[in-house]
């Protein structure tokens, strides 16, 4: 007959696994046969002494498993279970390497795809227009516009070779308009899903005054829209973004409720406002999971240099804690304008094309602020 006492010293490793996985620390599934052995303890008799260890008791069940086998007791602890099985023959006992692949389904783990690491690319038009390849005069839901088209072009880019030159022209009788220019024709399948955090934005690129910018994000059944930033008319690449899990920075659209929840978020459309013809190139759609923001840590204005314009952003928003982003100087994306703020900005100093100056120093944050937070972290 076999011994039934599993040997302490080779089941040491397996017992502080399973009491691990007890814990719900680690996972454990043992399934074992009814197989016996004559020299050494069977997987029933080591199936045993780990729920001895764990201090968990099977249960009887009658349940048909994977392939031929049938589960005649079962026992769970926290992320530790047992899988008992019917079947004395070699055949019986080599169903559990057979199905193995469809054990491993049901472990109790997480298998939700790992967020990017980096910057999630939606639309960089170099090879074609999608998502963004429906006619800007496909939505019902446009004001004002006699007409538009949005083409890709191979003369200017923010990265790359190719971009979307996007031109409206007003009606003559309207004061103003608005192009909801949809992503995939604003149909979620179409879209690639987004996370629920991080920073969702665009580079733009126009000369043409009074141009106005906004996104819309379907979550799922419901639809929201950000903040509404103005455009600069300097004929320069500009960085606009929105924080997806900053609810200051989203309004309620359409059944929605003014916050990204997920778990499925797409993009609607990019709606341009303005009160004339205008033409506008559009450029890499991004989303970044993270909490920092996109483009050149300490740019407050988008405009791919950190100079004198991005210290006075920071200088007027310090110590302010909300309704933040890049654009109001918080560039670690903590919610906070403050010297973290200002080390990143201070780092970043002339970068990465603007002409060599001076940072100024912190003291000139004074009157904003800066020493009541000096005196504070002394004090904390």
């Amino acid at each position: 007959p076999s011994n039934p006492t599993p040997r302490a010293s080779q089941m040491a490793p397996f017992r502080a696994f399973a009491q691990a996985a007890a814990d719900g620390d680690k996972t454990m599934i043992v399934s074992h046969s009814q197989v016996q052995t004559f020299t050494y303890a069977n997987t029933a008799e080591t199936a045993d002494d780990l729920m001895q260890h764990v201090g968990v008791a099977p249960q009887a069940i009658q349940q048909d498993g994977l392939g031929t086998l049938s589960l005649y007791r079962k026992a769970e602890l926290g992320g530790f279970a047992v899988w008992g099985a019917t079947g004395a023959d070699g055949d019986a006992h080599l169903e559990h390497l057979r199905y193995i692949g469809e054990w491993l389904d049901d472990l109790p783990v997480d298998r939700a795809e790992p967020a990017p690491a980096g910057p999630l690319s939606i639309a960089n038009f170099e090879t074609g227009e999608a998502p963004f390849d429906y006619s800007p005069l496909y939505s019902g839901s446009n004001v004002g516009i006699a007409a538009a088209t949005a083409d890709r072009v191979l003369n200017d880019a923010h990265t790359g070779a190719a971009s979307q030159h996007i031109a409206v022209i007003k009606q003559a009788q309207a004061p103003a308009w608005m192009l909801r220019h949809t992503s995939g024709g604003a149909f979620p399948s179409n879209n690639t899903p987004l996370p629920s955090a991080g920073w969702i934005g665009f580079w733009l690129k126009t000369d043409a005054e009074g141009v106005s910018v906004q996104i819309g994000l379907d979550d799922p059944d419901s639809a929201d829209l950000s903040t509404l930033k103005p455009v600069s008319a300097d004929g320069r690449w500009r960085l606009y973004q929105w924080r997806l899990d900053d609810p200051s920075q989203w309004q309620a659209w359409v059944d929605g409720d003014g916050v990204i929840t997920g778990p499925l978020t797409t993009i609607d459309a990019i709606f341009l406002h303005g009160d004339r013809d205008a033409a506008v190139y559009l450029d890499d759609v991004v989303v970044t999971p993270g909490a920092t923001p996109l483009g050149l840590p300490g740019d407050a204005d988008g405009d791919a240099r950190v100079d004198l314009l991005d210290f006075d952003a920071l200088a007027q928003h310090f110590n302010a804690v909300t309704g933040l982003g890049p654009a109001r100087g918080d560039f670690n994306g903590d919610g906070a304008v403050d010297l973290l703020d200002f080390d990143i900005l201070a780092q970043n100093f002339g970068a990465p094309g603007s002409s060599p100056a001076t940072i100024p120093q912190p003291t000139a944050l004074a009157g904003v602020g800066m020493a009541g937070a000096l005196v504070a972290r002394r004090r904390g």
